[in-house]
C-alpha cells in the first residue's frame, strides 16, 4: 500500500516500528510489527534446535515457480526439496527482505547458535489458483524436511501436476543481473514476458524516463514487473551446471 513490504526488514526499520508500537503504526508497518511479534515470540516459546523459514510469495508475471535459498549449503539442500527451480545469487543482491532478516538470526535473539535454514518460495502468478496448491506443496515438503512429518509421501493432490510443470524448467540457475528501479524512473515492462523466458543481449525489455531498457546479457528473464509497486524491474539468470 505504501512501501514494498519485502524491502522493509532492516534492523533499523524494525527497531523503529517496535519503538512506536502497534497503536501508532499503520499499513505495512503494522503488518511488520504483528509478524515480527508472532515469529519471535513463537521461537522464544518453542526454543527449537533449528529453524526452517519458508517465505511464500507470488509474482506479477506468469510462470513464476522457483525458490531462493539463503546460502549454498544447508539452505540450498532445503530449497532443493521444495520441487521448484533454485535461484542462486539473488539473496545477497536484494536488501531489506524478510528472508535476510530471518537468516541473520534477528527473530531468535539470544539463541545465536540456533541454525536457520531459509528459502523464499515463489508459487506462481498472483491470481493463479494453482499458486495456492504450489504453496501448500512447499509447506508439506518443509514440514517433512524439518522432521514434523514421518511419511514423505504426504503431499497435496497437485503434486503430480507440479512435477509435470517442472519438466520444462531448469533445476538450478544463477543470477546475472538485477535492474533496480529508482523513484521517478516511470519504469514500464514491455508486455508478454514470463519467468524463465529466453532473452538475448540487447533485447528491448522495458522503457523508462531515459528511453529503452535493453538486456545487458543473454539468458532467461525472471520476475518481470507488471504492477505499479516494486523496486526491481526484472532479473536475468543463466542455467547452472549440475
Amino acid at each position: 500500500m505504501d512501501r514494498d513490504f519485502n524491502r522493509m526488514w532492516t534492523r533499523a526499520d524494525v527497531d523503529r516500528v517496535l519503538f512506536h508500537g502497534e497503536e501508532h503504526v499503520s499499513g505495512e508497518e503494522l503488518e511488520l510489527f504483528q509478524l515480527y511479534k508472532l515469529i519471535s515470540e513463537t521461537i522464544r516459546e518453542v526454543r527449537p534446535t533449528s529453524v526452517y523459514f519458508l517465505d511464500l510469495h507470488t509474482t506479477s508475471a506468469g510462470g513464476g515457480l522457483f525458490c531462493i535459498p539463503t546460502d549454498e549449503s544447508g539452505s540450498l539442500e532445503f530449497s532443493k526439496t521444495l520441487q521448484a527451480p533454485v535461484i542462486l545469487g539473488i539473496f545477497d543482491k536484494v536488501q531489506g527482505t524478510l528472508l535476510r532478516f530471518a537468516a541473520d538470526g534477528h527473530f531468535n535473539r539470544g539463541m545465536a547458535d540456533t541454525p536457520v535454514y531459509g528459502a523464499a518460495f515463489e508459487a506462481g502468478q498472483h491470481d493463479d489458483p494453482l499458486s495456492v496448491s504450489r504453496s501448500v506443496s512447499a509447506i508439506f515438503h518443509t514440514l517433512h524436511r524439518a522432521g514434523c512429518t514421518i511419511d514423505s509421501r504426504m503431499t497435496n493432490p497437485e503434486e503430480a501436476m507440479l512435477r509435470g510443470y517442472l519438466s520444462g524448467l531448469p533445476r538450478v540457475v544463477r543470477l546475472l543481473y538485477v535492474h533496480h528501479i529508482q523513484s521517478g524512473d516511470h519504469f514500464v515492462m514491455r508486455p508478454g514476458y514470463e519467468n524463465f523466458q529466453a532473452i538475448k543481449a540487447g533485447e528491448h525489455l522495458a522503457d523508462d524516463i531515459r528511453g529503452q531498457v535493453l538486456s545487458p546479457y543473454s539468458g532467461m528473464i525472471l520476475m518481470p514487473l507488471y504492477q505499479p509497486q516494486g523496486s526491481d524491474g526484472f532479473f536475468l539468470v543463466k542455467e547452472e551446471d549440475q
